[in-house]
């Protein structure tokens, strides 16, 4: 993985960080497109894929969660085989409302769809009561360790995980899988930890070889207060930081 952090900014809350500063960083500005907020239309699709053409940084830092449907993009730069390892509180797998409209809900669909690379989804950390909304054509290729047990203390599920990584791995880190006590999200969020993540990580390294990562997940509300907006930055400023120091130590 190369050891580069590169930066998305779409709504400008990264403009209110430091974290990627303490690191050598590429800043890549989207600020400028409209059709992108949750999902992305054709004409930003086709800017968004040109402007990644190359795209070379292995950490990679992709805003809010309404955008998160940009790691379809940077999975497409995979030029080989890949499993895809997904952190998230959702499982990002629903069909488009508006035909096949890439969105932040159904960018797994999509690359699933799409990628020919991709060969298997582990979905890690999803609501239990989501469990059963996988379309039944997708079942040999999804597999999810939901969130009673990824966030449990028990880490038997991590050899059960292991034995279904089949190829190397591209790794998309949603922040809404983790507890509102290390990160705070747009999203209605999970319990896991971040410290579960050091585990997830290792075991997928010493199987095979991570092929990149990306993080989403910023908090970006319009409506809150002052000092609830505040807080939020102070905390996931801190976990960004706490993540890219992880990362770039491996």
């Amino acid at each position: 993985m190369e050891q580069r952090i590169a930066v998305f900014n779409f709504s400008g809350i990264y403009e209110e960080q430091d974290f990627y500063k303490k690191h050598p960083s590429r800043w890549l500005d989207f600020s400028d497109l409209t059709g992108v907020n949750g999902f992305c239309d054709s004409e930003a699709s086709a800017i968004i894929e040109k402007r990644l053409t190359g795209l070379t940084e292995g950490i990679i830092y992709i805003d809010e969660g309404n955008y998160h449907y940009l790691s379809y993009f940077t999975t497409i730069q995979v030029n080989e085989p890949f499993t895809l390892v997904v952190l998230d509180h959702h499982t990002d797998m629903k069909p488009s409302l508006f035909g096949d409209i890439l969105s932040c809900g159904s960018w797994i669909k999509h690359a699933l769809d799409n990628n020919s690379n991709l060969n298997k989804v582990i979905l890690i950390g999803v609501a239990d009561e989501l469990l059963n909304t996988i379309e039944e054509e997708y079942s040999d290729r999804v597999v999810i360790f939901p969130e009673s047990t990824a966030a449990g203390s028990s880490k038997e599920w991590l050899g059960q995980m292991a034995e279904e990584v089949n190829a190397p791995v591209y790794l998309s880190i949603d922040k809404d899988a983790f507890s509102r006590e290390d990160v705070i999200t747009d999203w209605d969020q999970g319990t896991m930890r971040l410290k579960q993540l050091e585990a997830i990580y290792e075991t997928i390294a010493e199987k095979t070889h991570i092929l990149a990562v990306d993080i989403c997940g910023e908090y970006v509300s319009r409506e809150a207060a002052g000092t609830e907006t505040a807080g939020a930055l102070e905390i996931n400023n801190k976990a960004n930081l706490y993540l890219a120091e992880f990362f770039l130590g491996r």
